[in-house]
């Protein structure tokens, strides 16, 4: 799913639009050579744009401190940098959208980026986000890191079943309709991956595709994952619409013909 890839790069992508909205042409620039994928050249064009001050000095701090994480060769000087850029970012930038996005990816750095982790931390500034920015996208894409981190930890199965149950409360202060299906999703992955529970895994897998899968490939994945569910639990009906909307959509996947069989194999509808 979306959280378990390049998260930070869907996220530069998806915000190129407003974090660019009135930013001078260089950092605009820079932001769309992100959104490519362009790290490198993204990088050198923050650490070398002039905007002008306030706002748009911490923005352009901001973008160099992102796409410093993933310049190549990664290093663990560039790795403190932008810790140290993104701090600067959190603590001066006002409450809104340039707030949300360094905190966030200063949460990414002590998940994922720094040696030794620091998951405690990075749990903190995930929780502070969604209860401080309730309905931003971003912000609220926290809930979707802690079922990752949380639930994907090294841990008894008694604790991660503790665990299972406070997440489904965490899911419940979502607003957004991306926070909430990325939440949804990585819920449902948890259920197969852990649990057992198909039936919670159908439930959130269908919460999330009622808020909207905008990447085909987790769409048909979901599709899929609710298909093959629903008939290892008997719900030939829901098996059979969710077979029949991948077959109809992704003609061309290489599991057509697989999920065509799975279809014709199902029993017929009770009455």
């Amino acid at each position: 799913m979306v959280a378990h890839t390049s998260l930070w790069l869907a996220l530069l992508a998806a915000t190129v639009g407003p974090a660019a909205a009135g930013a001078p042409a260089p950092l605009t620039a820079a932001w769309q050579d992100a959104a490519e994928r362009l790290v490198n050249d993204a990088n050198q064009a923050f650490a070398q744009a002039q905007p002008a001050p306030g706002a748009n000095a911490l923005e352009r701090e901001m973008g160099e401190a992102v796409t410093l994480l993933n310049v190549q060769p990664r290093t663990e000087g560039n790795v403190a940098r932008a810790r140290a850029m993104l701090e600067k970012a959190a603590r001066e930038a006002p409450a809104g959208e340039v707030s949300i996005f360094a905190n966030y990816f200063l949460a990414r750095v002590h998940e994922s980026y720094e040696e030794p982790a620091e998951p405690d931390q990075a749990r903190l500034i995930y929780r502070e986000l969604i209860e401080r920015y309730s309905g931003d996208s971003l912000a609220e894409n926290s809930a979707a890191r802690l079922v990752l981190m949380d639930l994907y930890a090294n841990i008894p199965a008694h604790e991660r079943s503790r665990r299972f149950v406070a997440l489904e409360k965490l899911g419940a202060q979502l607003k957004s309709a991306d926070g909430r299906r990325d939440y949804h999703l990585n819920m449902g992955n948890a259920y197969i991956d852990f649990e057992g529970s198909r039936a919670s895994a159908i439930a959130h897998f269908l919460a999330a595709e009622a808020e909207g899968i905008t990447h085909r490939e987790v769409e048909a994945a979901t599709w899929i994952a609710i298909g093959e569910l629903a008939r290892a639990e008997g719900r030939t009906s829901l098996a059979r619409r969710y077979y029949g909307k991948f077959l109809a959509k992704y003609p061309r996947d290489n599991r057509h013909y697989t999920i065509q069989r799975r279809l014709e194999a199902l029993p017929a509808d009770p009455g």
